[in-house]
């Protein structure tokens, strides 16, 4: 039977723990040495897997689905597929071109029937990919949250990169206040000031590594005439935020400025936070963002609504308005129906940890062999500076040998450290950890702050739009796959009732063997069966 090899290892961070190309390569070809696998191409790509169109990945597939080989070997599941689309093209060529998929630790073929687990780790792959994007939005939040401007300051001041803050620019300050006074007055366009800056006081734009050291453009001053930041308000697409820096302009002189350009009202700095606003939420009729807005009633009582910003020019869009409180009901009831039963979460966390368990021996095992290889060398090492001390070995035999044990020693560490990593980051540990987040997370919900709302409608799920005043969301693959888990172990009359499954001993991938007790209930393959009832 021929396989192919493929490595994969990007420069972006998702991949900075991973072996290096080279190293996956030699462990493949000893696996495959191994296990006597003829290999009859090696592929190799640096390109992140969170996005399809890889090049070599598709090369690699089309020999597959050509009959150039049968099989292929890698490393772990998420060098082959970060993202759903690679995924399924894989899942799909072990269904229909009978491809064999092989790792050190386990495989998957159409004949063991286990290609549930690759939606699961494809799931949780693609949640990391997501995880890793949102912790970067999440960071720029929190530095906008305690005042901090993220980006390159405008015009007037400056980026201290030593403190991380905005500081007021010593040489263009001033002359950017003066350009706001002229503009106060009333009596000059955004044109003459250009000219006057320009031409009577010799204003240069910050230069920069590329740009720079220019005369002021009417488009750049304009820009600064409606940018809230010189009244000490950051506009982000977030949101609107208070920030640390030294204000150049009142909040009064701002809205006057704003007045004057004929933006009126319209366009005054908000002075509140819509956590659901921004294009976070989008129309489900015309699909432009929706946006909110305080109302007042004959009472004096105040209430938030969200509705469409309606700013299509070619739909008419209909719909209404709906209260907050009833649209974070609506949330809420998404949020629970994600939940699944106490007794079904114990017997899928029984029998995956089960078959998780199996893993972690060959781990443990495997980094007790480094750790003792790592110190039989440290012992070779003081044993060769005791022979130096005795004079038993001249200087350049001494550091001939030292050189050698000492690069031995260090590719061991990097190993062991790689075994350490990829034993904490277990599969298990963050499948229990999103079930304990599905169990909990309509209680946090509900007494959470408005950013802390956000980010757990962010966890659970994807592109919220609303119609009709019900709020649609998509939920993440991993919430998708534990309701397809739990329909498969349903009985005829709706409810859950857990079984005792063993798990079959005699597999040597873990995660094979707990795929193997779930669809033996009905001796068949349960996903061939939902894709019946469907």
């Amino acid at each position: 039977m021929k396989y192919f090899i493929y490595v994969r290892k990007s420069t972006e961070s998702e991949d900075r723990q991973v072996l290096s190309i080279e190293a996956q390569i030699k462990e493949l070809q000893s696996v495959a040495k191994r296990f006597d696998i003829k290999v009859v191409n090696i592929f190799k790509e640096s390109k992140s897997a969170k996005e399809p169109g890889r090049p070599i990945f598709n090369d690699m597939m089309k020999g597959l689905q050509n009959g150039d080989a049968q099989g292929v070997l890698y490393w772990k599941l998420d060098r082959l597929a970060r993202n759903p689309i690679d995924g399924a093209t894989i899942i799909w060529a072990i269904k229909q071109h009978k491809i064999k998929v092989t790792t050190p630790a386990q495989n998957f073929s159409q004949d063991n029937e286990n290609t549930i687990l690759m939606y699961i780790e494809f799931g949780m792959a693609q949640k990391y990919i997501d995880d890793l994007s949102k912790n970067i939005t999440r960071g720029v939040r929190m530095k906008l949250e305690k005042g901090g401007w993220p980006t390159q300051a405008p015009p007037g001041y400056l980026n201290d990169k030593l403190e991380k803050i905005i500081i007021k620019d010593p040489e263009r300050f001033q002359l950017v206040r003066k350009m706001w006074d002229l503009m106060l007055t009333g009596c000059y366009s955004v044109e003459s000031i250009v000219t006057i800056a320009n031409t009577e006081w010799g204003y240069r734009t910050r230069p920069t590594k590329r740009l720079g050291g220019r005369p002021m453009v009417k488009s750049g001053l304009y820009k600064i005439f409606i940018n809230p930041f010189y009244s000490g308000y950051m506009q982000h697409k977030m949101g609107i935020y208070k920030g640390n820096h030294e204000p150049m302009i009142t909040q009064s002189e701002y809205d006057r400025v704003q007045e004057l350009l004929g933006r009126n009202d319209r366009n005054k700095s908000k002075k509140y936070y819509f956590p659901y606003a921004g294009g976070f939420i989008k129309c489900g009729e015309c699909g432009f963002s929706v946006t909110a807005e305080f109302t007042t009633n004959r009472h004096g009582q105040k209430y938030c609504y969200y509705h469409c910003s309606k700013k299509s020019r070619e739909i008419r869009c209909r719909q209404g308005s709906i209260e907050v409180n009833k649209l974070e009901g609506r949330i809420i009831e998404f949020i629970k129906s994600l939940q699944v039963p106490q007794s079904f979460a114990d017997w899928l966390l029984a029998h995956v940890s089960e078959a998780d368990n199996e893993q972690q021996l060959i781990d443990s095992g495997k980094i007790e062999s480094l750790k003792k290889t790592t110190e039989d060398i440290e012992k070779q090492i003081a044993e060769l500076n005791r022979m130096r001390y005795r004079k038993l070995l001249d200087d350049e035999e001494y550091l001939k040998e030292k050189e050698m044990l000492s690069k031995e020693k260090q590719g061991f560490e990097q190993k062991l450290e790689t075994a350490n990593i990829a034993g904490a980051n277990s599969f298990i540990t963050t499948f229990k950890k999103t079930l304990s987040f599905t169990k909990h997370a309509p209680q946090w919900f509900e007494i959470a702050q408005d950013e802390q709302k956000r980010m757990i409608i962010d966890a659970v799920g994807s592109n919220p739009t609303l119609i009709d005043k019900n709020l649609l969301i998509q939920a993440q693959i991993p919430f998708i796959l534990f309701k397809k888990l739990k329909n498969f172990h349903m009985v005829e009359n709706g409810r859950f009732e857990p079984r005792n499954f063993g798990l079959d001993k005699t597999k040597t991938a873990s995660f094979e063997a707990a795929r193997s007790s779930m669809s033996r209930e009905k001796g068949s393959n349960p996903l061939k069966k939902q894709d019946k009832k469907e």
